[in-house]
């Protein structure tokens, strides 16, 4: 259904714009006035041609492209359409156009070859029917009566008997349905045997799977048990690892202090040897006796006695340094006593010489005689120093005895002081040496109490490592821990036994059931294709025999079908032409059907085309109306004055028919009379202005 024509430059239209409604619309102008040429514009812009047109005619001289803009209703979607075409002229003189079909409910462009020559055939409009049946042109409608091809084609595809007959014959070629599915049906059966075939061994398949499965859940189990036996033993590996680490430890530990104990052990017996040079028999048995503490005690008594010792014998050296002294100062007043005695002596020979005249005199410096002595002085001065050399003698005598005993004092005070050394060194060593056995008894003590604590804790563990592996009471701890030691050599032999399973598993699985599995698999998909394929094949040779009983029908249902749209359309053109036309010359129209237009007049049928002119327009149109009240399909005609032929009283039958038309969702009538505007739903004016261009105006009246 067209609603909107826009035009620019086209022929004498240089800005036209129409909007159609439903019902008539019709468009009256005088010649020349550009009223055809809305009509062109339709057959440009639908089929991309005008027949036995130039194209470069229909753009305006002064313009060098042309425009034309439909707006169309599709019927069968309900979609609106814009059809745009453009003119273009060429340097040589001709035109080229360009086509754009767009859905304006989307906005999208649709996609057709460019250009788009026959657009109605995109929206599903034949280009036959159009040129037939849905455009008359001006003078054109006497051709509605002749029997032509085409025009039998034309309707044969308004009736859908054209389909009815393309179907019959798609159904019966060689690529067509019935032939397709009989060759799907064969190949069906064929498949049906095979699958038969291969159903038949499925019973033997699925025992020989059932075996195959039970020796795999023999193997399974076995593989269970491994890897149940694996996990109690790993759980108990775990316990008794973390077992045997403490006990290592323990057994470390306790090495290291045996070790320390005979270690410990030996050098007391060393220190106590080495003691026995040091200290007395009574005391060093009462040490090799004593424990760590008790040999702390007796090492303080002897850091006593040491202290004491050293405090006595630095007595014992000031004593010793004042003998020294003494006996030094004794010794030197002897020297002293001697030097003097000599000196007298010598004096007492020198007088001696002298007085027997062997000698010079001596110089005698006296206190009593003088310098100058006589013999008588002489003498006496020789007694008195033989007197005092006498005395001399006593002192020296006395100071001797005296420096003797001061000699004996310091030798017996050095003794003591020696004495007293050594027993410092005696008693220092055995304080060292006590102190050195002090720390290897409290070394000892200690190892002996860690090394009680440490069998304590390898007792503990090895009764751990008994109750985890449940052994009797007598078994021996070594058998214990031993057996605890083979538990990692048994995991790592189940193990192995575990991979060696699973491997056998999955050989067993990828050789053995799996190939089995996939047979018994492609036994039982046989059996359910084959139970699908059964209907298939059975419903395949129902829709053969329907096929061939529609192809049947649709040669034997063409006739009625034509039949029927014959009867109705006479029926309906009867009306229609006696209403246009009033006489009683022609008694009857009918449509055959060879779809041959025959009339009765007189009682006599003969061909409408020898009817006149008028009486040909008013069969026409009476056909055409009939077609547009039966056929839903035509949604709109476009007629090209209808009133050619037609006198004065025919015009205003038509007008009438017109007015009451029964049924028409679009007429398009282009004519030159105004009276048909009086039948008009929408009405037009086209006039020239003074510029020779087409104006159409809108009108009430």
């Amino acid at each position: 259904m067209i609603r909107r024509i826009e035009l620019h430059n086209f022929a004498t239209h240089e800005n036209t714009e129409i909007e159609f409604g439903d019902g008539k619309n019709i468009v009256v102008g005088g010649t020349g006035s550009g009223k055809t040429y809305l009509l062109l514009a339709v057959d440009f812009a639908f089929m991309g041609e005008v027949p036995s047109v130039n194209l470069a005619e229909l753009i305006a001289d002064d313009a060098d492209a042309a425009e034309t803009i439909i707006d169309y209703v599709d019927q069968r979607t309900g979609q609106s359409y814009r059809i745009h075409r453009t003119l273009t002229r060429e340097t040589d003189g001709k035109a080229t156009h360009e086509c754009k079909l767009t859905n304006l409910d989307t906005n999208e462009t649709v996609e057709k070859p460019a250009p788009v020559q026959k657009t109605l055939e995109t929206l599903g409009v034949v280009s036959s029917v159009f040129r037939n049946v849905v455009h008359v042109a001006q003078g054109k409608f006497a051709d509605l009566l002749d029997e032509t091809q085409e025009r039998k084609s034309s309707l044969d595809r308004l009736f859908q008997i054209s389909q009815l007959e393309n179907t019959y014959q798609e159904l019966g070629r060689q690529e067509g349905p019935i032939r397709q599915i009989e060759l799907r049906r064969q190949s069906n059966l064929e498949k049906k045997g095979r699958l038969e075939t291969a159903a038949s061994k499925l019973e033997e398949e699925r025992a020989i799977l059932g075996k195959l499965e039970a020796e795999r859940e023999a193997k399974q189990a076995r593989l269970d048990e491994a890897r149940k036996e694996h996990g109690k033993l790993d759980e108990i590996a775990k316990r008794s690892s973390e077992a045997l680490t403490e006990l290592q430890g323990v057994q470390d530990k306790l090495t290291k202090a045996e070790t320390t104990v005979r270690s410990c052990t030996t050098q007391i017996e060393m220190l106590t040897s080495q003691l026995r040079q040091f200290l007395s028999p009574v005391e060093c048995g009462k040490i090799e006796k004593q424990r760590y503490e008790e040999t702390i005690a007796h090492l303080g008594t002897l850091r006593s006695d040491l202290e004491k010792l050293k405090a006595n014998q630095k007595i014992l050296s000031e004593t010793h340094k004042q003998s020294l002294t003494e006996l030094t100062t004794t010794q030197s007043h002897i020297d002293r006593a001697k030097e003097e005695r000599t000196s007298n002596t010598r004096e007492i020979e020198s007088i001696q010489e002298y007085l027997q005249g062997k000698g010079e005199r001596p110089q005698i410096e006296c206190d009593k005689c003088g310098s100058i002595l006589t013999k008588g002085q002489w003498k006496t001065h020789i007694e008195e120093k033989q007197t005092s050399l006498k005395e001399l003698e006593e002192k020296i005598e006395q100071l001797a005895s005296k420096l003797k005993d001061q000699q004996d004092l310091v030798k017996e005070n050095q003794t003591k002081i020696n004495d007293a050394d050594s027993r410092i060194r005696t008693i220092t060593n055995g304080v060292f040496l006590t102190e050195q056995l002090a720390g290897q008894r409290q070394e000892l003590e200690k190892s002996s109490n860690s090394r009680t604590m440490l069998l304590e804790e390898q007792a503990a563990n090895v009764n751990e490592l008994r109750r985890l592996f449940e052994a009797k009471l007598e078994q021996a701890d070594q058998e214990v821990v031993n057996q605890a030691l083979l538990v990692r050599e048994r995991l790592s032999l189940l193990s192995k036994q575990m991979l060696d399973l699973t491997r056998d598993l999955k050989s067993y699985d990828e050789s053995q059931l799996k190939p089995q599995q996939k047979r018994v698999s492609d036994g039982e998909e046989s059996t359910n294709q084959l139970q699908k394929l059964k209907p298939e094949i059975r419903l395949d040779e129902k829709k053969v025999q329907l096929l061939q009983t529609i192809k049947n029908s649709l040669r034997e249902i063409q006739p009625v079908v034509r039949r029927s749209f014959v009867s109705k359309i006479t029926a309906s053109a009867n009306d229609y032409l006696k209403r246009l036309y009033g006489g009683t010359e022609i008694e009857s129209f009918e449509l055959t059907e060879d779809y041959e237009f025959l009339v009765t007049r007189a009682g006599h049928k003969r061909h409408a085309n020898r009817l006149s002119g008028g009486q040909q327009v008013l069969a026409s149109m009476a056909f055409l109306l009939a077609l547009s009240e039966v056929l839903s399909q035509l949604d709109f005609l476009i007629l090209d004055e209808p009133t050619t032929h037609l006198d004065e009283n025919r015009r205003k039958e038509l007008v009438s028919v017109l007015e009451s038309l029964r049924r028409v969702p679009q007429l398009i009538i282009v004519d030159h009379h105004p009276e048909l505007l009086v039948a008009a739903d929408t009405r037009f004016h086209v006039s020239l202005t003074p510029e020779g261009m087409s104006q159409v105006e809108q009108t009430e009246d």
